[in-house]
Parts: structure tokens; sequence; C-alpha cells
């Protein structure tokens, strides 16, 4: 209108709806992880990362939100936006032991998820492992957002220590009442079946006797057993005649054995002795094993007799004499008689003997002279040198 005059005139605007964005991706992830955001609905874009792809990459380590500015066709713009929650990895662990001896197994428990598999293929929470060498196990935890973990233990394995028993003898057998001392070796610390803890038992048995021992190094043991056989001694023997005269000798002779001492120096079996008092004998006997025994003999040694002839000792040719034994118990004369008194007329001078024997077995000699005097010649003569005589 322009001083009371007036016209009338028409525009049509047209209203354009803003664009329909929409962002698809992953908008839950685990820490660590990538999630690939996308946005539609324009033709260019505009993130609050800087980028102008329709699509972004992110790896957020915390909850983080993402903006989009998108333009149409018709330059109309529309904004979106997208959270991307970031879940924290689980904190697995392994426990169990991790040092054991060769030939032992460990258990290996899991922790720290709601699922596990182990690098050895199992799933379950707990694996019993027995390694013979040094190994590594690996378990992969999964929690119940799904996220994952892998935790590492070193499982080492100990040499077992070599157990050995040796014998101060150098065999496995001792003499009955001997005593053997027992090394134990290949340990560091030693247990023996007697509860005995020194490297060292000294050991003294009657029969047969097994002797173990428990040697350990780091935790790890092994065991040794040690079979001592008990020897019996030698049975020591000594035969002989072991009561004899003054002036006589006796053997005597040791068994049982394989080698013999004597007490008189002697090594042979037997030994022939002479003693003039009673005396004892030692005799130490070696078996084949080398046990050792002894066995004692005592020589009782008897006096001899000391036998006296009486009787007259100085008769008249023609005559007789009885020579009478004492100081025995039996006799035997030079001229076979056996009994204690003998009759006798020797013609010249003859000695007679006599062998006394005593209770005791022992005989002794003792002579005696007897002398034969000659008769005298008796003779008579007459004055007159005749045998005739005048009568008056």
């Amino acid at each position: 209108e322009v001083g009371g005059c007036s016209d009338t005139a028409t525009f049509a605007v047209t209203v354009n709806s803003l664009p329909t964005v929409i962002v698809t991706g992953d908008n839950t992830i685990c820490n660590g992880e990538t999630t690939t955001l996308t946005a539609s609905g324009g033709t260019s874009y505009s993130w609050n990362t800087g980028s102008a792809l329709d699509s972004i990459v992110v790896s957020p380590t915390t909850d983080s939100s993402y903006v989009v500015t998108v333009t149409d066709a018709n330059g109309c713009v529309n904004i979106a936006n997208a959270t991307v929650t970031v879940n924290a990895l689980p904190n697995p662990a392994i426990s169990g032991t991790s040092l054991i001896c060769n030939g032992n197994s460990t258990t290996l428990t899991a922790s720290g998820g709601t699922s596990y598999v182990w690098n050895n293929g199992a799933t379950s929470p707990s694996i019993n492992v027995n390694p013979i060498a040094d190994s590594t196990y690996l378990v992969t935890a999964t929690d119940a957002n799904g996220c994952s973990d892998t935790v590492s233990t070193l499982v080492q394995v100990i040499s077992n220590p070599n157990a050995n028993i040796t014998s101060s003898n150098g065999t496995n057998f001792v003499c009955n009442g001997s005593s053997v001392t027992l090394t134990a070796s290949g340990g560091g610390t030693y247990t023996w079946n007697d509860a005995s803890t020194l490297d060292s038992l000294v050991v003294s048995p009657i029969v047969n006797t097994n002797y173990s021992v428990i040697a350990e190094v780091g935790g790890c043991s092994d065991t040794a057993t040690f079979a001592v056989t008990v020897n019996n001694l030698p049975t020591a023997i000594v035969t002989g005649d072991n009561t004899i005269c003054v002036g006589e000798t006796t053997t005597l002779t040791a068994s049982g054995g394989t080698s013999y001492s004597w007490n008189t120096g002697s090594s042979l079996d037997s030994i022939v002795v002479s003693p003039n008092v009673d005396s004892s004998y030692v005799v130490t006997v070696t078996d084949a094993n080398g046990c050792v025994n002894t066995a004692n003999a005592t020589v009782t040694v008897n006096a001899l007799p000391i036998p006296t002839i009486t009787g007259t000792t100085a008769i008249c040719n023609g005559s007789s004499t009885t020579l009478t034994a004492n100081g025995g118990v039996s006799y035997v004369w030079s001229n076979g008689s056996t009994s204690p008194s003998i009759n006798i007329s020797p013609t010249a001078d003859s000695t007679y003997l006599v062998t006394a024997t005593d209770g005791n077995g022992c005989s002794d000699t003792v002579s005696t002279l007897v002398q034969v005097i000659s008769n005298p010649t008796a003779n008579i003569t007459s004055s007159n040198g005749t045998n005739v005589m005048e009568v008056r």
C-alpha cells in the first residue's frame, strides 16, 4: 500500500524435513577393543572426532560419547549421539603350586572369570598337570560381559635327589654281634626308618634287616633301601687230648673256619703242645664270610707218680728175695710181672725195673740192683794132715 493504494503478492515457502540420522555399531566393548560407528541419513558427515567420513573406528578406554553432524542434499542438518560403553577386562589369576618334584603333579586353578580356556585345551577352572620339565601354562578368563584376558604361570620341575646307602665294610652283610655304619648320600637332609636324621647310622642287627632312608632336596625326595644280611659266627671247636702227663705232648685241632690264629702264634688248624703245667690255649677262627669266633682249650697236666722198690737188694747165691713196688695203682716189671711184688732168685747181680702207673694213667719207671753174694767154700783140715786119729 502506498498513498491509499494497495496490491497483493504471494510467495510459496517449502519446508524440508531434517535428515533422519542413524548411527549403527557396537555400543559396548571391552577395554582394548575397537568398534566401528557408522552414520547414515545424509550426504556429508562431520564427527566430533574430526572425521568427515560416514564411519569412524574408535577404541576408547572409558565410556565415551560420539556426535555426528549429518547434512542432506537439501542442506538440512541434524545430529546424532552414540555412547560407547567400555567394560573393564577381567583380572584373572592362577593359583596352585608352581614348584614341583619330577614325577609329581600339581593342580592349577584359574579365577577372575566365568569361563576359562587353558592352552592345553581344557575349559574347566582347574587342571591337573605333571610336566617333566619347566612349563608355562596360560588361561584365558572371560567374564559375564564377554570380556577376556589371559594370564600365565610357570611350573618349575625340580630334579629328584638320587638316594643311596653304602656300608662301612663295603658289603651288605654283618657278622652276628658286630656293627656296621650305613651312610646315606644324594640328598641335603635324611630321615631313616628309625627316625634318625643323621647322614650315617650305626646298626647291629641280629637278624636280616632292611634299612631305608629318605633323601630330600628342596622338598623333593627319593628313598633308598639297604638289606643287611646277618651271618652267624663260625662254630669254633677244638678237639684233642685235654689231659696229659708231665713230659707228654698233645695235638689240639681247631675246626669251623677257613683260617685260624692261636695264642701260640700258629696260624695252622692244629698245634702240638707239651706244657709242664695246666695251660689254656685260645684259637681265633675266621670263616669264609669274615666272621670271627674264639674257642678255648685247657690242657691239664698231671704229675708223674714217684715209684719206689722195697726189699732186700743183697742176697746169697742160691737165695731169693721179694721186691715190692710202691707209688702206683698198677705195675709192670721188667720181667713181665704185673703184680706189685715179685720173688726173684738171680744167680748174678741183676737190675730190676718197674713201671708204676697212677690213677691218672701217668707212669714212671724206677730200678733197683739186686746183688748176688757168692757163698763161702767151707773147709776143715787136721793137724796131722789126715783124718785118722790114734786111740789110746
